[in-house]
């Protein structure tokens, strides 16, 4: 796998990909929530696919705390993304405003350990 993105910001929309209407379940207590969001593509298992790993943050956080997605197809741009799997649709706004330093720092730190096991 290689890291299309590693950047800060927040899930803003969840929703079916058949209908278009928001998804409920536990997913949806990760929206609006700041946090690491870590765009990885796959280069053998599902080659040109990506998916993301999202480490929310918040009071009281742990930062080994995530969710991922399964594969889809992704768009990237200077704001955010959106990845459209095979049953749901998810975009993404990057940012930081809403993260102490304390925990970009600490994110930052962990992104790194993961890609230098990840390889």
């Amino acid at each position: 796998m290689r890291v299309v993105k590693r950047t800060f910001g927040k899930i803003t929309k969840f929703v079916s990909k058949g209908t278009g209407v928001p998804c409920n379940g536990w997913r949806t207590e990760f929206i609006d929530i700041p946090g690491l969001i870590l765009i990885l593509e796959s280069e053998k298992k599902h080659p040109g696919k990506a998916f993301v790993y999202f480490y929310p943050y918040e009071e009281g956080w742990d930062p080994t705390y995530y969710f991922h997605t399964s594969y889809g197809d992704y768009e990237l741009s200077e704001d955010g993304c959106e990845l459209c799997t095979e049953n749901s649709v998810y975009e993404f706004e990057f940012g930081d405003k809403e993260l102490p330093e304390s925990a970009k720092q600490e994110y930052l730190e962990m992104a790194e350990l993961m890609k230098n096991t990840n390889q």
